[in-house]
């Protein structure tokens, strides 16, 4: 499905606030004796979340894509290589091909509470690296889970249970008719409250989908 330019946007639209911030954890080896894992975030100073020091490096989270020969979604994280920090870890982690990347998306105001950060997973595919950055090609785990109605495409309706694990609304709006125009009053209410836009992203339906009795 394409989705329009405004929505598209939209979809992709993350804060920029300094009071926003991405932890990033990398997974540098495991072997049996240990596992050797890198905790960086956004920012200037360190923040402890769920009992770990972050620290502050400079990277960037891509937009995701889709690539074209079969479709599979995937994003880049670019990490700062002017100091040749990291890319010294890429002969000790073998490139981190096969490694986890884990990303988590946080407000500064929910470090001491870990069920308000917002988490994704991935696995690293590929790597390419110069004198000023190292880029990691990353592919979200479970690519192929189904997120859409699984009998039925039903035009603009969303078959999540509203606030559900898949839906994850959050606010006081306490009803949802399960339409598109709802979803987009739920994510524009999550950010009046200073949460992270969940929706529309997380619409369980196909808005394009041609109607069917």
């Amino acid at each position: 499905m394409t989705l329009p330019p405004g929505l598209l946007a939209e979809s992709q639209e993350v804060a920029n606030a300094d009071d926003w911030m991405w932890l990033l954890r990398l997974t540098v080896d495991v072997t049996t004796l240990a596992t050797t894992q890198v905790q960086l975030c956004t920012g200037r100073t360190p923040v402890t979340y769920n009992s770990t020091q972050w620290n502050p490096y400079p990277f960037k989270v891509g937009n995701i894509t889709l690539s074209a020969s079969n479709g599979v979604p995937s994003f880049d994280l670019t990490v700062s290589n002017a100091q040749r920090s990291l890319s010294a870890l890429l002969f000790q982690g073998s490139g981190f091909i096969g490694r986890e990347a884990a990303l988590f998306l946080t407000h500064r105001a929910w470090l001491a509470t870990p069920t308000e950060v917002v988490p994704f997973t991935a696995t690293v595919q590929g790597w390419t690296a110069d004198k000023e950055a190292l880029t990691l090609r990353c592919q979200p785990r479970n690519p192929f889970k189904r997120v859409v109605p699984s009998a039925i495409f039903h035009l603009n309706g969303c078959d999540h249970v509203y606030r559900d694990a898949r839906c994850r609304a959050r606010g006081t709006i306490l009803v949802c008719n399960h339409n598109h125009e709802d979803c987009v009053t739920i994510g524009n209410h999550e950010v009046s409250l200073g949460y992270p836009r969940l929706h529309p992203q997380n619409f369980g339906g196909f808005v394009s989908a041609p109607r069917q009795s």
